[in-house]
Protein backbone atom coordinates (compact mmCIF):
# COMPACT_ATOMS: atom_id res chain seq x y z
CA UNK A 1 0.00 0.00 0.00
CA UNK A 2 1.43 3.57 -0.87
CA UNK A 3 1.48 6.48 1.36
CA UNK A 4 -1.27 7.70 -0.70
CA UNK A 5 -3.74 4.76 -0.30
CA UNK A 6 -2.32 5.23 3.10
CA UNK A 7 -3.44 9.17 3.43
CA UNK A 8 -6.55 8.30 1.88
CA UNK A 9 -7.89 5.52 3.89
CA UNK A 10 -7.79 7.85 7.21
CA UNK A 11 -8.93 10.81 5.28
CA UNK A 12 -12.10 8.42 4.38
CA UNK A 13 -11.88 7.28 7.80
CA UNK A 14 -12.32 10.49 9.37
CA UNK A 15 -14.87 11.66 7.44
CA UNK A 16 -17.32 8.62 7.92
CA UNK A 17 -16.55 9.36 11.24
CA UNK A 18 -19.15 11.43 13.72
CA UNK A 19 -16.28 14.68 13.32
CA UNK A 20 -18.16 15.13 10.06
CA UNK A 21 -21.92 15.66 9.65
CA UNK A 22 -24.29 15.30 6.95
CA UNK A 23 -24.59 18.06 4.73
CA UNK A 24 -25.75 19.11 1.34
CA UNK A 25 -23.73 21.26 -1.31
CA UNK A 26 -26.37 23.01 -3.82
CA UNK A 27 -25.36 25.09 -6.81
CA UNK A 28 -27.73 27.12 -9.32
CA UNK A 29 -29.23 24.64 -12.32
CA UNK A 30 -28.33 26.24 -15.86
CA UNK A 31 -31.14 28.13 -17.41
CA UNK A 32 -32.89 26.56 -19.98
CA UNK A 33 -33.12 28.31 -23.67
CA UNK A 34 -36.04 28.10 -26.10
CA UNK A 35 -34.69 29.72 -29.77
CA UNK A 36 -38.30 29.19 -30.81
CA UNK A 37 -39.71 31.40 -28.14
CA UNK A 38 -36.75 33.08 -27.09
CA UNK A 39 -37.80 32.56 -23.25
CA UNK A 40 -35.47 31.24 -20.53
CA UNK A 41 -36.29 28.81 -17.79
CA UNK A 42 -34.02 28.97 -14.91
CA UNK A 43 -33.49 25.64 -13.47
CA UNK A 44 -33.68 24.28 -10.00
CA UNK A 45 -30.89 23.60 -7.79
CA UNK A 46 -28.66 20.82 -8.11
CA UNK A 47 -28.00 19.30 -4.66
CA UNK A 48 -25.33 16.65 -3.93
CA UNK A 49 -25.11 14.71 -0.29
CA UNK A 50 -21.76 14.46 1.20
CA UNK A 51 -19.92 15.17 4.94
CA UNK A 52 -18.47 18.49 5.96
CA UNK A 53 -17.51 20.14 9.10
CA UNK A 54 -17.33 23.56 10.18
CA UNK A 55 -14.41 24.85 12.20
CA UNK A 56 -14.32 28.63 13.14
CA UNK A 57 -10.84 30.45 12.64
CA UNK A 58 -9.78 34.02 14.31
CA UNK A 59 -6.87 35.78 12.69
CA UNK A 60 -5.44 39.02 13.81
CA UNK A 61 -5.17 41.71 11.31
CA UNK A 62 -1.96 44.35 11.02
CA UNK A 63 -3.85 47.14 12.99
CA UNK A 64 -4.71 44.38 15.62
CA UNK A 65 -8.51 43.49 14.73
CA UNK A 66 -9.38 40.11 15.55
CA UNK A 67 -10.97 38.77 12.15
CA UNK A 68 -13.50 35.70 12.51
CA UNK A 69 -14.19 33.32 9.48
CA UNK A 70 -15.13 29.54 9.03
CA UNK A 71 -13.45 27.13 7.33
CA UNK A 72 -15.23 24.15 5.89
CA UNK A 73 -14.19 20.96 4.91
CA UNK A 74 -15.54 18.67 2.22
CA UNK A 75 -15.62 15.42 1.12
CA UNK A 76 -16.96 16.49 -2.49
CA UNK A 77 -15.78 19.32 -5.25
CA UNK A 78 -17.00 22.58 -4.59
CA UNK A 79 -17.59 25.61 -6.52
CA UNK A 80 -17.44 29.09 -5.72
CA UNK A 81 -20.52 30.49 -4.40
CA UNK A 82 -21.92 27.09 -3.66
CA UNK A 83 -23.92 26.66 -0.63
CA UNK A 84 -23.25 24.41 2.23
CA UNK A 85 -26.05 23.58 4.42
CA UNK A 86 -24.48 21.65 7.40
CA UNK A 87 -26.22 21.52 11.01
CA UNK A 88 -29.08 23.99 9.77
CA UNK A 89 -26.59 26.55 8.56
CA UNK A 90 -26.37 27.54 5.21
CA UNK A 91 -22.49 28.58 3.94
CA UNK A 92 -21.94 30.46 0.28
CA UNK A 93 -18.69 29.03 -0.14
CA UNK A 94 -15.39 31.15 -1.34
CA UNK A 95 -11.76 30.45 -2.12
CA UNK A 96 -12.01 26.82 -2.65
CA UNK A 97 -8.80 24.63 -2.31
CA UNK A 98 -8.48 21.05 -2.48
CA UNK A 99 -5.94 19.07 -0.57
CA UNK A 100 -4.16 16.64 -4.04
CA UNK A 101 -0.85 15.43 -2.66
CA UNK A 102 -0.14 13.79 -6.31
CA UNK A 103 -2.48 15.79 -8.27
CA UNK A 104 -5.84 13.46 -7.08
CA UNK A 105 -8.29 15.45 -4.80
CA UNK A 106 -7.92 13.64 -1.37
CA UNK A 107 -10.61 16.31 0.46
CA UNK A 108 -12.11 20.01 -0.07
CA UNK A 109 -11.47 23.58 2.15
CA UNK A 110 -13.48 26.19 1.20
CA UNK A 111 -13.82 29.50 3.02
CA UNK A 112 -17.92 30.78 4.01
CA UNK A 113 -18.68 34.11 2.73
CA UNK A 114 -20.21 36.92 5.38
Amino acid sequence: MSTYDKVAAKIAKLVASDVFGDAVLSRPGSVAFNPVTGATTPASDVTIPCRAVAATITTVAQDGTLITSTELTLSVQPLEGDRLTLGGKTYVLSNVDAESPIGVPLIFYAMAKK
